[in-house]
């Protein structure tokens, strides 16, 4: 039992020496680069997503990800993005929300290159709905709108539109509780909300 003990102490120990390893590079990492003057008010508005020779790497000295790519999505088109396994899928969501810096050519959104849009600004116009969503411990509105820019009324209207609204106030409304990682919610809840 002892010996059960030592070895569970070993493993808490390495986890948290993890952790403190973790911190200190994330101190050394350096500002992200915030880009250049804000879109306009309402900026992306329309949602035309263009690439022009774009090509991306996620960090300077390895191999580009995404070479030479161009395509044009128009406003409210629906498109669907195939391919096999380290074909680029993520690496473009990856250059559209500017989380790697290494680029070549444009990605433009409603006309605006994202290399050039501040990432704050960037990144609240855009919506990314993941494959696997995770909610985070606290209330539903809380995991709506986290920074609470939006009004409730805002709120029930977006959980109308994915048919969530009824399941929402049966479990007492925006400020219902939702357990970490939103375990309390089944999986297509969560990618709803």
């Amino acid at each position: 039992q002892s010996l059960n003990w030592l070895v569970r102490q070993r493993a808490d120990l390495e986890a948290q020496a993890v952790c403190i390893e973790r911190v200190a590079e994330y101190h050394r990492l350096e500002p992200e680069r915030e880009g250049g003057a804000p879109p306009p008010p309402g900026w992306p508005g329309a949602g035309a997503i263009e690439a022009r020779d774009f090509s991306m790497a996620y960090r300077e000295g390895l191999p580009w990800v995404l070479r030479g790519v161009d395509f044009s999505i128009k406003p409210g088109e629906r498109i669907g993005i195939v391919g096999r396994t380290g074909a680029g899928k993520s690496s473009l969501v990856t250059a559209l929300l500017r989380l790697a810096d290494v680029t070549e050519g444009q990605l433009l959104i409603d006309g605006a290159d994202v290399a050039q849009v501040p990432a704050h600004a960037l990144r609240s116009g855009l919506a990314l709905i993941p494959q696997e969503s995770i909610l985070f411990g606290g209330t539903l509105r809380f995991n709506l709108d986290p920074t609470g820019v939006h009004s409730d009324a805002e709120m029930l209207a977006s959980l109308r539109h994915v048919h969530m609204a009824d399941e929402c106030i049966l479990r007492g409304g925006l400020d219902s509780v939702v357990a970490e990682d939103g375990e309390n919610y089944s999986h297509g809840q969560r990618q709803l909300i």
